[in-house]
């Protein structure tokens, strides 16, 4: 039998901002699976959520090609 493992993260919710774009990225989680009685790790952690993006420039559009989302923890071992 395998059961998902789910870690809220503090804050569930972050507000981001990248010049005239901005937006929450929500509902974020780290789940992975795991067998029962053993505890060996069927899925590895990955971390989940939303992410509403708005363009707030009442001038400007805006095209998104292309991003990519880091989570940075209060940890500094990198």
């Amino acid at each position: 039998m395998v059961e998902d493992k789910t870690y809220p993260l503090t804050p569930a919710t972050v507000t981001v901002k990248a010049g005239v774009v901005t937006g929450a990225m929500t509902e974020m989680k780290v789940t992975e699976r795991i067998e029962t009685g053993s505890g060996r790790i069927v899925t590895p952690a990955k971390l989940t959520g939303s992410l509403k993006l708005k363009n707030t420039s009442a001038t400007e559009s805006v095209r998104l090609i292309g991003a990519k989302i880091f989570y940075l923890d209060g940890r500094d071992d990198r």
